[in-house]
């Protein structure tokens, strides 16, 4: 049960990393503090287990579209509800519904790792690899399997800033 997992997030910063183009370059400079737990959104986490950190990692997928194919390995997962089937063969899957935490079934994958934290005592936030939210670059890293019209017009990730800045009101947001 995701409750299971507090230990891991209470007190914490939590840093989430997003699928921008600055996800090519990721490397363990990125992570000041070895405790602070990650969460690496849909394949990101795929390439975050590559680099062997130290942190407690975590991946997240939202989005049943994307099927099974956002499963690092020896890395917990947390799974909406829609794409729950995907990981049925996956210990350390950890299901969700995006409900419990306030939000739509549609919600942005970035907002529901915000809103399962909080309920898990996160202290503050870091943000890696959201390029478009820094530097208004609209793409998806290399490394992301599909082109970045997947999800609609790149133009959507224009509103993730507030809509992030919205979730994370109280918290520190780096």
């Amino acid at each position: 049960h995701i409750d299971n997992l507090k230990e891991h997030f209470n007190g914490k910063t939590v840093n989430i990393v997003g699928k921008g183009p600055s996800l090519d370059y990721l490397s363990a400079d990125d992570f000041p503090s070895p405790d602070d737990p990650i969460i690496g959104l849909n394949e990101a986490a795929l390439e975050l287990a590559k680099l062997d950190l130290p942190n407690p990692i975590f991946g997240l997928q939202q989005d049943a579209r994307l099927k099974g194919t956002c499963k690092p390995e020896g890395v917990p997962i947390f799974v909406s509800v829609k794409a729950a089937n995907f990981y049925a063969d996956k210990q350390d899957a950890y299901v969700f519904n995006a409900r419990r935490y306030k939000l739509s079934l549609n919600a942005l994958s970035v907002t529901a790792a915000i809103k399962i934290t909080q309920s898990l005592g996160a202290r503050d936030y870091r943000l890696v690899c959201f390029d478009s939210c820094v530097n208004q670059k609209m793409g998806y890293a290399k490394a992301i399997p599909y082109p970045v019209t997947f999800g609609g017009s790149p133009q959507r990730f224009r509103s993730h800033r507030a809509k992030i800045q919205k979730h994370t009101r109280g918290y520190k947001l780096e």
